[in-house]
């Protein structure tokens, strides 16, 4: 072979080397960067409920009051400021109650007839498949409880601490 070509193929021979080498870096790169990003953004049901407990609460330590509804909770329409119709505590999707394949439905409970709020109810059901899920229940006293295959309610199981059904690995 000449000496030209056996350069030329040397080289060739070389940068596709270098490209394969680089292709292989940047899945594993890329492919442990997405994993890590798929498990930090995964959204549980349980997880859900501790942020609507967290807003709940600080919707009541701002407005002196429980909300009347969920999507209070949530963002105001552009150009509003935030106030205690729209308090800007929770994403949109969570404040109508539908997210991570699970829909929540929040009771605001007057329970000693003077006309104001003084407790809450949030249940958590999923979506589809409801037979084979587990549902979930919590109140002012911010202890989860739930059930499989069924609604839950405050006469549930508590949920052990540190268990998180639907989490990757099934732990919090």
């Amino acid at each position: 072979m000449a000496p030209i070509l056996k350069n030329r193929t040397a080289r060739v021979t070389t940068s596709i080397g270098l490209l394969l080498f680089l292709l292989l870096a940047a899945n594993i790169v890329l492919g442990h960067w997405s994993r890590r990003h798929i498990l930090a953004t995964f959204e549980t049901p349980v997880q859900n409920l501790y942020v609507l407990c967290n807003a709940i609460d600080t919707y009541h330590e701002r407005y002196d009051l429980f909300p009347p509804y969920l999507p209070a909770l949530g963002p105001p329409p552009i150009g509003l400021q935030e106030n205690r119709t729209f308090a800007n505590l929770i994403d949109r999707d969570l404040a109508y109650g539908n997210k991570s394949r699970y829909t929540y439905r929040y009771q605001a409970i007057e329970s000693h007839g003077a006309g104001t709020v003084d407790s809450f109810e949030i249940a958590a059901d999923p979506i589809s498949d409801s037979a084979n899920r587990q549902h979930y229940f919590v109140d002012q006293t911010g202890i989860i409880r739930w059930e499989f295959g069924r609604r839950a309610s405050a006469a549930s199981a508590e949920k052990p601490a540190g268990i998180d059904p639907e989490a990757p690995g099934g732990t919090q």
